[in-house]
């Protein structure tokens, strides 16, 4: 769709785009995207701004973030509504992204595997006090070599025996598998 156009620097979602669609704006030159008040999108597909180095803010209303979304780009921050509806955050959602801090919305089940994987630029993770978070997948924050604060109203689990980095985090119920 916009994939490449690095004249592309800005762009406003209309209210009724239910998705974005897979490489829709792929190393394109965006610096923001807003969505109408009233949005009503629910997905972001694959790679929808992977690559898009000067992407550093978004305010998303999305139900769910498919993997590698933001993969690669400036995000440096990720703004959810206090009413988010977001469920998932898929595989390598935000893989090698400059993503610096993340407040992980309540409405969260689920971040899979190697989501934050490489953020190196991360530093820290809010999870909601009132999270529904079941899942967090192998190796999500595997290589996030600056991470220094995760608040969780969890007893989050750390396993350096088999992740040398400490970035091994999983929820009690389930084991490490990382």
């Amino acid at each position: 769709m916009f994939y490449g156009c690095k004249n592309l620097t800005a762009i406003k979602i209309p209210e009724k785009v239910e998705e974005i669609d897979l490489l829709a704006f792929a190393r394109s030159g965006l610096e923001s995207v807003t969505f109408a008040r009233d949005s009503c999108l629910k997905i972001i597909k694959r790679r929808a701004f992977d690559g898009c180095l000067n992407l550093s803010c978004i305010d998303s209303p999305v139900e769910k973030i498919e993997d590698k979304v933001f993969a690669n780009s400036g995000v440096k921050s990720i703004v959810f509504s206090s009413d988010s509806i977001l469920r998932t955050i898929e595989k390598g959602a935000f893989r090698s992204s400059a993503l610096e801090m993340i407040h992980i919305p309540s409405s969260v089940e689920s971040i899979e595997d190697e989501a934050f994987q490489d953020c190196v630029q991360l530093k820290s993770v809010f999870i909601a006090a009132d999270s529904r978070l079941q899942r967090i997948g192998s190796c999500a924050f595997e290589g996030c070599s600056n991470l220094q604060t995760i608040e969780s109203p969890f007893s989050l689990v750390l396993d350096t025996s088999v992740d040398p980095s400490g970035k091994c985090i999983s929820i009690p119920s389930a084991p490490p598998t990382c």
